[in-house]
């Protein structure tokens, strides 16, 4: 189940984290690809990504304001050239520094990926030597004054079960910016829970599902709980009718 952000501050994991050099962090937590259960859920949407969820709402495409790494865009200009039509419940992940970075699938799904040009925004809060987030407990806003380019990419999702298509943006880490696929081909089929990508050092997965009237969803989590991907889930799906 998803875990309060508190809770998760104080597990024995992000403790060991938070008594390493930066150099053994980098190494031995960046890049951790730790087992995770497999399993398959037509009516659950499971998280894409480990992290603190910062952002989750219904907004529509062209006229509402979401915040992406402390600034604020429509959720149509994040998503660019794949931009859509309809009302999206958005929700937003937020990968720490101490989480791992592998993205899953949240349903059996082919994507299609595309490279977007790189969105500026004001790279809040991922720096190391900020910390705030881990230090704290605290989600801190507008934490840089300046803006900063971060790689994005924007992965259509077909889950044919559904027959429904939804929405992942991967949005790096300006220092790195560096999105790594796990298919080289930009179209690809997954499982439920298996691996897509990695975002190396950061940063955010932001997952976009226009709403549909075949559907209704249910979120699962709140706004600052800690959640794992092929561990948890973001939404429940319920057919209506």
């Amino acid at each position: 189940m998803p875990m309060p952000l508190a809770e998760w501050l104080a597990s024995p994991e992000v403790k060991n984290f938070l008594k390493m050099e930066q150099s053994r962090a980098d190494h031995e937590y960046f890049f951790r690809n730790p087992l995770r259960a497999m399993w398959a859920n037509r009516d659950l949407f499971a998280s894409p990504a480990d992290g603190v969820v910062t952002l989750q709402g219904r907004f529509a495409p062209e006229n509402d304001l979401i915040e992406v790494k402390g600034i604020h865009c429509t959720v149509n200009s994040l998503l660019g050239p794949m931009a859509i039509d309809e009302p999206a419940l958005v929700c937003g992940i937020f990968m720490t520094c101490a989480d791992v970075h592998w993205n899953r699938c949240p349903t059996e799904v082919m994507i299609r990926r595309r490279q977007l040009p790189p969105i500026q925004t004001l790279n809040c809060p991922m720096l190391w030597a900020e910390r705030g987030l881990l230090d704290s407990g605290l989600i801190r806003k507008g934490t840089f004054g300046f803006m900063a380019s971060n790689s994005r990419v924007v992965n259509r999702c077909f889950c044919g079960a559904l027959q429904y298509t939804y929405y992942l943006v991967q949005i790096a880490d300006s220092d790195i910016n560096c999105i790594v696929p796990i298919e080289a081909d930009p179209v690809a089929m997954f499982n439920q829970n298996e691996r897509f990508g990695q975002i190396i050092w950061g940063s955010m997965v932001v997952a976009v599902l226009p709403l549909d009237s075949r559907y209704k969803f249910r979120t699962l989590c709140k706004v600052t709980e800690h959640v794992e991907a092929a561990v948890d889930s973001l939404v429940r799906i319920e057919r209506r009718g």
